[in-house]
Order: C-alpha cells, then sequence, then structure tokens
C-alpha cells in the first residue's frame, strides 16, 4: 500500500481536467459519494447502500493471481488491488458519476477525489500507482487510452505492482479466456 506522500505524487500524474463537480453522466444523473460502509469485492468494484459500482476503464488485479513481493513473498494481486483502492477511497473521499450500466447489474462509474487539496481522478490514480490497469474492450484496444498511457508510465517505473518481476496481467489473462473457451468448445 502507498504511503500519502507518495500517494500525492502518483495522484499528481492523474490530475483531472475537469473538477468532480463537472463530471456529468449521460442520464444527467448527479454526482453521488462513496459512502460507509463500503464492501470492496476487487480493486475496481464496490457495494454501498446505494449500489454496486465498477470504475470504468480500470481493470484491477485478479483475485487469487500471485505475485512476488520484493521481499520474495508471494502475494495475492486481487488483495493488493484491493487495499489499494480502500487506501485511496479513505484518503481522497470520492465522489463518483454513473457513466453506464454494467452487464452484471453494477454501475460503471468515474470517480474523482483530492489528496491534500490536490483534485485526483480515482481511476487514473490507481493505474498510475501501479495497483490496477488498464481496461481493454474484446479486441484488445483500451477502453481510455489514457489510463494505458499512465499503465506503461507506472510500468516503466516499476511502480506499485509492477515491481514484481511476475506480475499476472489481468487483461491479458481475461482476453485469453475467450479464445481458449473457443478452443474448448465451450
Amino acid at each position: 500500500m502507498l504511503r500519502s506522500e507518495t500517494l500525492v505524487r502518483v495522484a499528481g500524474a492523474s490530475l483531472l481536467l475537469a473538477s468532480t463537480a463537472d463530471l456529468r453522466a449521460q442520464d444527467g444523473s448527479t454526482v453521488f459519494p462513496v459512502a460507509q460502509p463500503v464492501q470492496f469485492e476487487t480493486g475496481d468494484t464496490w457495494s454501498q447502500r446505494n449500489g454496486r459500482f465498477r470504475l470504468y476503464g480500470v481493470q484491477s488485479c485478479l483475485r487469487g493471481t500471485t505475485y512476488t513481493d520484493l521481499a520474495g513473498v508471494k502475494r495475492d494481486c486481487g488483495q493488493a488491488s484491493i487495499a489499494q483502492l480502500a487506501a485511496v477511497f479513505k484518503v481522497a473521499a470520492p465522489t463518483c458519476q454513473k457513466v453506464a450500466p454494467a452487464n452484471d447489474g453494477a454501475f460503471f462509474v468515474v470517480c474523482g477525489g483530492t489528496i491534500e487539496g490536490r483534485p485526483i481522478e480515482i481511476g487514473n490514480a490507481m493505474i498510475a500507482s501501479g495497483y490496477a490497469f488498464a481496461a481493454a474492450r474484446l479486441d484488445g484496444k483500451p477502453v481510455n487510452m489514457q489510463y494505458l498511457v499512465s499503465e506503461v508510465t507506472a510500468k516503466n517505473a516499476r511502480s506499485g505492482l509492477w515491481a514484481a518481476s511476475d506480475l499476472p496481467h489481468p487483461v491479458h489473462t481475461l482476453l485469453r479466456l475467450p479464445r481458449q473457451q473457443n478452443a474448448n468448445g465451450l
């Protein structure tokens, strides 16, 4: 998990282009706060009293996949993503805007917050910190090109999970699933 000053540095790389108050959903709904209690399902999905939400364009590490930390200990990659999202939520006090419904009853959202007075966009902060990845469409193209740039920057800097030599990239894993299912006749 990142310390506050490191999180601020990462947040600087993911400054909002527009303030949280300027976020507008396609359906005209208002911005809502991430309110306690929050139950984290993954490092990009959570539930709270008013629904289930997923960061748009973000793919967290998959629970049950492992990486080796700098001390040589195997860790659950998905749990590391969850811990980082929880830390960002605690520090940034985010508000979110619904973007579109997901096919599983959740809503895709874009969230912003502030860390030490600096505005951040939560999805980009997660990716820039190295604890989440740019989501891709089934054709492999990124959902959000800015997120891919942040991912490459984090990878090159070996930030967060990128410090592990055996990082299980979740997008690569997920993109292989449809091909494997087709090959197996599923």
